[in-house]
């Protein structure tokens, strides 16, 4: 190798000359001169490579063991590394850098110093493009690309070290959360499916319309806002608003602010079943036309049918009758006598409640166009043996009757009689 017209290869002492026996003018005066000159100025060549700094270059070393090296040299100036010197040991800076072969060449990994801080020491990888994947030191950077599915854990992860600042919109997915406290999420949850939720407040909407559960109880309000379902926490409710129409229960008793409706049965502990009948103008005829001994055997005037549950039933009766002769002449009434009866089943069915009208010297003008006679009654009896229970309501059906026993006018007129009635019945079931 020449180095400033020098060549280590080409550098050699010369050999001493040969002494010939009987010649020792000529070796004394010509050959050791000679060897002694050509040796003289093998050792300037020497010497002049050596001073130049290129003693040991690389194809001069066949063998470099860590025992050549003396102990604690520093390397002040870059070394590299490889067949394109892609390695750098840069000892200016404190750094061992791997540099890629791009036109425009980028520094892929720094080992040592990163930057002017004190003590900033660590590793540095950059991808192709210049940014930054991981990198250690007074900045820590991971890229969760370079990052191994299931290798990070939570000994990896410092408590409250993860905050909104560090997460990406819409990056966060999950098949299952297992969390203590979960607060502050703001979210579409879609459908979701969960054991035990424990929380604050869960409502279907932020306003109008919704239902909402609270620790207090369950909440109900319309479209206008109004809270119209409070269930309290303790058993107590409100179905309708606060004030007007509603149903409360405080604990001890229902109560009803409003109408109650039904079409149907109506059960124990609920308001009392009832049905009614009425008639109009119903005529009763009778059998005799002598005006002293006019009489009607027992006549059904109403039937009601009822559906009961096996409680007392209170029944009402309440008829008129109107007494007349069947011609332009009107009664010149004496005596009117009738007998009510209410009867369970049929016609002649028990009879639970009797009463009688009696009318008699009664003053009416004999003139002949005298005001027809009317009277009525009311009657009212409480049935103990009722259909039906609880478990099977059963109907029972009530007749109400009328049977005239007299009917005496003073007319010596002899024509038929007539009396017409017309009235309510009802019914209605007692429960507790």
């Amino acid at each position: 190798m020449a180095v400033n017209g020098y060549s280590f290869d080409e550098v050699s002492l010369p050999n001493p000359p040969t002494y010939v026996e009987g010649q020792p003018i000529d070796y004394v005066t010509i050959k050791l001169p000679t060897f002694l000159k050509s040796q003289y100025i093998a050792l300037l060549d020497f010497i002049s490579a050596v001073q130049a700094g290129f003693l040991i270059s690389s194809d001069q070393v066949i063998s470099l063991d860590a025992d050549k090296i003396t102990n604690n040299t520093q390397f002040t100036q870059s070394l590299f590394v490889g067949a394109e010197s892609k390695i750098k040991l840069d000892g200016v800076n404190n750094q061992i850098t791997i540099t890629d072969s791009q036109g425009t060449p980028v520094t892929r990994v720094i080992l040592g110093k990163l930057s002017g801080t004190a003590n900033d020491y660590g590793l540095r990888v950059v991808d192709a493009s210049g940014n930054i994947k991981f990198q250690t030191g007074a900045t820590t950077y991971i890229d969760g690309g370079i990052v191994t599915a299931n290798t990070i854990t939570a000994t990896q992860i410092a408590a409250d070290t993860i905050t909104v600042d560090q997460m990406a919109a819409n990056s966060v997915t999950a098949a299952e959360i297992n969390v203590s406290n979960l607060s502050s999420v703001n979210a579409d949850l879609g459908s979701c499916t969960a054991g035990t939720l424990t929380g604050g407040t869960i409502q279907t909407a932020a306003s109008g319309a919704r239902v909402n559960l609270t620790t207090d109880g369950i909440n109900g309000y319309n479209s206008s806002g109004v809270h119209v379902v409070d269930i309290a926490n303790d058993g107590q409710f409100r179905f309708g608003p606060s004030s007007g129409s509603n149903i409360t229960w405080n604990n001890s008793a229902l109560t009803v602010n409003g109408s109650i409706i039904t079409t149907g049965n109506i059960v124990e502990g609920q308001v009392c079943t009832h049905s009614s009948a009425t008639w109009s103008a119903t005529s009763l005829t009778l059998n005799a036309t002598d005006q002293t001994s006019a009489t009607v055997g027992e006549t059904a005037i109403a039937t009601i049918t009822v559906e009961n549950v096996g409680r007392d039933v209170l029944v009402f009766f309440n008829p008129t009758f109107l007494a007349d002769n069947n011609n332009s002449y009107k009664p010149d009434m004496h005596q009117f006598n009738v007998v009510l009866r209410i009867r369970r089943g049929s016609i002649s069915g028990t009879i639970i409640g009797t009463q009688y009208i009696r009318h008699t010297n009664i003053s009416i003008s004999g003139a002949t166009y005298a005001a027809p006679f009317d009277t009525g009654a009311s009657m009212s009896v409480v049935d103990g043996s009722a259909n039906g229970s609880l478990a099977s309501p059963a109907d029972t059906v009530y007749v109400c009757t009328a049977q005239v026993e007299k009917y005496l006018t003073g007319s010596a007129v002899t024509h038929a009689k007539t009396i017409t009635t017309s009235g309510t019945a009802t019914a209605v079931e007692l429960r507790a």
